[in-house]
């Protein structure tokens, strides 16, 4: 802002914007100017002294006289209008004058910035959120893809259970063989419970973060296909949303890694409700089990039986525990990996959805807000060189066919009707 007794630009807007071509010209306090010294104000006013692309405004604000009388900010716009209406000099710059211009004028150059980006910002959230028209291009349709990659999450997680299930009773038997301690037949060990599940989810992170890296690399990539066709024609204006847009991806791909990452430390507690396990369970023991060699009185409990049990083979007695006991277990895990699948096969696609989709594209209106105003507006408005000579040769053709229009109509218009 300049005072009228400075008549010279700030230090700050002269830093800026050295050769005045973003920058308002303010002037205020007029009333404390000596009589005979309004035409030099009106001189600068009308941009006819330090020449500011964007011109001049003159405000008349509260002083802390006002404050002190506790004169309101309505009361102060209405006598600064009235201060303006009646002035000798400067009743007659009220376009130029007033608060109320003033905002108005700033609220015009904001606009006018953002314009630049509403559109593009409105299809990226529209592609982001699958909320696009039937002749929307599929490439660019980022939601339908990234629905795609979810699906390939849901596919690999089910196989991996599946493939899990096929080698589950080997993989009790080697664990339970190898961790088994004091434990007396029939006791299932929860620590071995929580190592073999644990074991087999912990397995899923690496995927998990392969897919989060390819819904981000799309999602940029679509972003930025997206700017070309928008803002082509602006080579300067592309590269720095480009820029824009790599740095807002990567910000939230690493909420989203640190969050799936928390998330696989969670599943490691081994948690779920226990309705929910009980019921779980239920369902698996429905399930077809493999039978296995049973053991004629080997695990009677009868002291009338006693008498028969050195006729079975001590091996024999301790194969028909053995795999009893490594079904239970296998029955437990079962279930509870199967719930672990079910929660991870929804919360990993919500939370890249969540991030890389919602927030990605809610958020970059205003990441490219703030980078229109802090770059030069004239140097990001630059034309590409190739478009620039097109648009000043399409310019000529128009300007020739104006004047043939021009001719034509005077020619015609003084031929006498019949």
């Amino acid at each position: 802002m300049w005072t009228l007794l400075q008549q010279k630009p700030s230090y700050m807007a002269q830093q800026c914007d050295p050769n005045g071509e973003r920058t308002v010209g303010v002037l205020t306090k007029p009333d404390l100017m000596d009589p005979g010294t309004e035409f030099g104000a009106i001189k600068v006013l009308n941009n006819e002294s330090i020449v500011l692309k964007k011109g001049y405004i003159m405000v008349k604000c509260r002083s802390q006289r006002d404050i002190d009388r506790n004169i309101t900010l309505e009361e102060a716009i209405e006598a600064e209008k009235s201060f303006f209406e009646t002035h000798s000099v400067f009743k007659n710059v009220g376009d130029k004058s007033t608060t109320r211009v003033l905002a108005n004028k700033l609220t015009n150059e904001l606009v006018g910035q953002i314009k630049l980006i509403t559109e593009y910002t409105k299809v990226v959230h529209g592609s982001a959120m699958g909320e696009y028209g039937c002749d929307f291009p599929e490439a660019m349709k980022m939601y339908s893809m990234a629905r795609d990659y979810f699906a390939k999450w849901l596919n690999l997680v089910r196989v991996r259970e599946m493939r899990w299930n096929q080698n589950l009773q080997g993989t009790v038997r080697n664990f339970m063989t190898q961790n088994t301690g004091r434990e007396l037949p029939g006791f299932i060990s929860f620590h071995m419970f929580e190592n073999l599940a644990r074991q087999h989810i912990t397995t899923l992170e690496k995927p998990a973060l392969d897919i989060l890296r390819e819904v981000a690399d799309m999602v940029q990539s679509v972003a930025e296909s997206l700017a070309d066709p928008t803002f082509g024609f602006l080579p300067e204006l592309t590269q720095h949303i480009k820029v824009a847009v790599d740095e807002l991806k990567q910000q939230k791909y690493e909420d989203a890694k640190t969050f799936i990452q928390n998330l696989f430390k969670m599943e490691s507690q081994i948690y779920t409700q226990d309705i929910i396990y009980k019921t779980c369970i239920e369902e698996n023991e429905q399930e077809p089990q493999p039978a296995f060699p049973i053991v004629q009185n080997a695990v009677a409990s009868s002291f009338l039986v006693l008498p028969s049990l050195p006729s079975v083979p001590t091996h024999e007695i301790n194969a028909a525990q053995s795999n009893k006991d490594i079904q239970v277990m296998k029955t437990h895990v079962r279930a509870y990996v199967k719930i672990a699948h079910n929660r991870l096969c929804d919360l990993v696609p919500m939370i890249i959805r969540y991030y890389l989709l919602q927030e990605f594209s809610s958020q970059l209106h205003r990441v490219l807000s703030v980078v229109v105003q802090e770059k030069s507006l004239e140097e990001l408005m630059q034309e590409d060189s190739t478009c620039a000579a097109s648009r000043r040769s399409l310019q000529g053709k128009a300007k020739r066919l104006e004047d043939a229009r021009r001719i034509m109509h005077g020619v015609f218009s003084n031929i006498p009707s019949v």
